[in-house]
């Protein structure tokens, strides 16, 4: 998740290396963010194919993936 600020960090480039404590803060949070992103999109991704398979009538064990889906949801809430 922080391997691109590192990686800023050890080539010295960029406005890392010039500012204050609260940029690297921001940077960190900004990493974080962009890696939820990655998250929410597969959790859209699921909830897509999911919608697909209930559609077509393939409703076999779509119940159980949207319990699990829910869970995953409420784990990622609690973080």
């Amino acid at each position: 998740m922080f391997e691109e600020v590192r990686e800023r960090l050890r080539r010295g480039r960029g406005l890392l290396r010039h500012k204050d404590a609260d940029y690297l803060g921001y940077s960190l949070l900004d990493a974080m963010i962009d890696d939820y992103f990655g998250v929410l999109t597969e959790f859209n991704e699921k909830v897509e194919r999911m919608d697909t398979m209930l559609l077509r009538g393939r409703d076999q064990g779509v119940l159980l993936q949207i319990q699990r889906l829910k869970r995953d949801c409420l784990k990622l809430r609690r973080r």
